[in-house]
Formats: structure tokens, C-alpha cells, sequence
């Protein structure tokens, strides 16, 4: 998360995490100093993040919606920093709603803001559709990523599993990927109208290369 605070310096405004899951990044910006937002698909993911939040006593918000619809659920929000981390992008059925997902990024930055991302290299020749990250664990709960991945065509079939520690709780979901690759990444972000895109093998922003287990970029208005 240490990335964040150098992507505006000491200048501080509105930020926007695109899958933000229990909130982690969200609560982590708005310890430094943005106005924070996230935005995820998942009930039982913002569930969590709301309890986290009254916890915290933050005033960071969260939504539930469809991320190819940003700037539908912020119409009044110009954003500083935009994220989407932890292999979200892939959850998009194809090239076009990557381009719209784009598109709405865009259209939601102020002016100078930066877009930052992170997917698995599907570049890689090693990855071969694998979507395995660490698991995540909070307080009171435990997320396992990847514990099933099946390649089925072009489309990679991936499972998780969210257990609640408190309960016991078991959550299941599976959903169909889309691997992004590159070259589609960069030709996205720049029909959309971004400048200055960068792409890192990992968050010590390393060259990016073919075979980096990682896909990372920022892309700037």
C-alpha cells in the first residue's frame, strides 16, 4: 500500500479503490489524507468493511455497485487517485468492457489524477491463467483466493471462499476471468485518452518484463 503515498505527494483529495473488497487500501488512504472511497460487487466483502469501519471510526464510504459503472455511481466526484488491485480488472467479460471500464476511469479523474492497476502477468508463459494471491486476514475473517482454477478456453473458471472466524461462516464464489494481456492493457488506456503509462513488474516498480509474475501500471490523465 506504501505506493499510494507517492502518488500525489504531499497534495491530498478524493480517492477511489475499484474492488476494494474488506477496505484495507481504503481505510489506508484516508489515514493519509484522502477523502476515501471503495466500490465492490461483493455483499459479504462490504459487510466486512463496514463493521471495519465503525471500528475505526472512519468516514470512508462504501458502495455496492458494477465497476464498469464509475462514473454512474460518482457523477458529482472528480478523483485524484483511482485504484484496482489484487487481479480485479480480469473479472471484466471481454476487451470492450475493459475499454468502458476505461472510459468511466477516465471521465471520473480530475485533471493530473492517476489510474493505477495491478493483474497477474498473463504475458507470463508460466502463469497459464493462474489467479493465486495470498490469502487475506483480518480480525474476523479469512478470505482464501485461488483455490480453484480451472483454464476452460479462453476463460479461466476461479473460486474463493470468505469464512467468518466469529461464526464459522463459509461463503463460496466462482466466477469466469478474462486474462488481460499487455498489449490490450496499453491500447485501452490510451483510446481512453491516458498519457504517461507506465508498466512495473511488481510495487518497487521494477521493469516490467515478460516474465514478471506481475502486471502493474499508472497511467495519468
Amino acid at each position: 500500500m506504501s505506493f499510494l503515498k507517492s502518488l500525489s505527494g504531499d497534495k491530498k483529495g478524493h480517492y477511489l479503490d475499484i474492488g476494494c473488497a474488506t477496505g484495507g487500501q481504503v481505510f489506508f488512504a484516508e489515514e493519509l489524507g484522502y477523502s476515501s472511497y471503495g466500490l465492490d460487487n461483493d455483499p459479504d466483502l462490504l459487510r466486512i468493511a463496514e463493521r471495519e469501519k465503525t471500528k475505526k471510526g472512519s468516514n470512508a464510504e462504501f458502495i455496492f455497485g458494477d465497476m464498469r459503472k464509475v462514473s454512474d455511481l460518482f457523477p458529482e466526484i472528480r478523483f485524484n487517485v483511482i485504484t484496482c488491485m489484487g487481479n480485479t480488472l480480469v473479472h471484466l467479460g471481454s476487451y470492450s468492457e475493459l475499454c468502458r471500464l476505461f472510459d468511466s476511469v477516465y471521465s471520473q479523474l480530475q485533471q493530473g489524477g492517476i489510474f493505477a492497476a495491478q493483474i497477474v502477468n498473463y504475458d507470463n508463459p508460466r502463469t497459464k491463467g493462474v489467479t493465486a494471491f495470498k490469502d487475506i486476514e483480518g480480525d474476523d475473517f479469512i478470505f482464501i483466493r485461488g483455490n480453484k482454477v480451472i483454464e476452460k478456453g479462453k476463460e479461466i473458471e476461479f473460486s474463493g471462499e470468505l469464512i467468518l472466524k466469529e461464526t464459522g461462516e463459509k461463503f463460496m464464489n466462482t466466477v469466469s476471468l478474462y486474462p488481460v494481456y499487455s498489449h490490450a492493457v496499453r491500447r485501452g488506456l490510451e483510446g481512453s485518452g491516458f498519457s504517461s503509462i507506465r508498466f512495473y513488474g511488481n510495487f518497487d516498480r521494477e521493469a516490467y518484463e515478460e516474465t514478471s509474475n506481475a502486471l502493474i501500471f499508472f497511467a495519468e490523465k
